[in-house]
């Protein structure tokens, strides 16, 4: 398999996971960045905010409205730090079980 065949199987693959997501955000009533936040905030409780906007590069404007989105449905719950009460930490607001993507 030479480098083209490659990547375009993996240009397949992408749009083929990204279709996947996007009907799983729609069926949760979520656009698809409050999807991939929450997503990455049940794999990763009790992430902070700096962390998380690395993660998911972007800037920490835009990931502190996201989270008060996430915070105002009920999805997440945003608790500060020990270290700093000015830093917080997202943490899930149900189960793990209840976010679990098939």
């Amino acid at each position: 398999m030479d480098y083209r065949q490659l990547f375009r199987q993996m240009g397949l693959i992408s749009r083929q996971a990204m279709l996947k997501m996007n009907q799983q955000a729609r069926s949760c009533g979520l656009d698809n960045n409050l999807f991939l936040l929450l997503t990455r905030i049940v794999e990763n409780e009790g992430l902070s905010q700096s962390r998380l906007a690395e993660m998911v590069q972007i800037d920490k404007t835009t990931l502190s409205r996201s989270l008060g989105k996430l915070e105002e449905r009920g999805l997440i719950v945003k608790k500060p730090t020990l270290k700093t009460r000015s830093s917080r930490n997202s943490i899930p607001a149900a189960k793990r079980s209840n976010f679990m993507i098939s």
